[in-house]
């Protein structure tokens, strides 16, 4: 499962992620020391039925340079997440939308979201491995 991490506000993707998982999560995501926009971290899943969570920063539009900026480190979300995901043996991944944010008007469009993570279902060079790609 990857969830969208934002230090600035309390994200309601997050906030779920948080709840449901219980409060074990928290104490590990406190020892990560936090992530830049386009980084991906991974945690333990705890109370939920994933056995891991990955933790990604998405830009925001209006402050991240631009339109070009922002859809590189949306695409940098997705491909740190796919191959945090290759590197540890993970299969299977459901992502939630990555700055959609709670307001339109000020996040990047969905069908560019989605757009962006569905080219890096792909191969990475990397691995010959595929990792399917769930959005929700």
């Amino acid at each position: 499962m990857v969830g969208e991490t934002d230090a600035d506000s309390p994200p309601a993707v997050d906030g779920a992620i948080h709840s449901a998982a219980g409060p074990d999560l928290l104490e590990e995501c406190r020892t990560l020391n936090g992530a830049d926009t386009g980084e991906t971290k991974l945690t333990a899943g705890y109370r939920l039925p994933a056995k891991h969570i990955a933790h990604t920063v998405g830009p925001i539009y209006r402050s991240s340079g631009g339109k070009a900026e922002s859809e590189r480190l949306l695409r940098s979300c997705y491909r740190s997440t796919l191959d945090l995901c290759v590197d540890n043996g993970i299969k299977t991944v459901a992502f939630s939308g990555i700055s959609t944010g709670m307001c339109v008007p000020f996040s990047l469009p969905l069908v560019r979201d989605v757009q962006a993570g569905s080219r890096r279902t792909r191969p990475t060079g990397r691995r010959s491995a595929q990792t399917p790609l769930c959005l929700n």
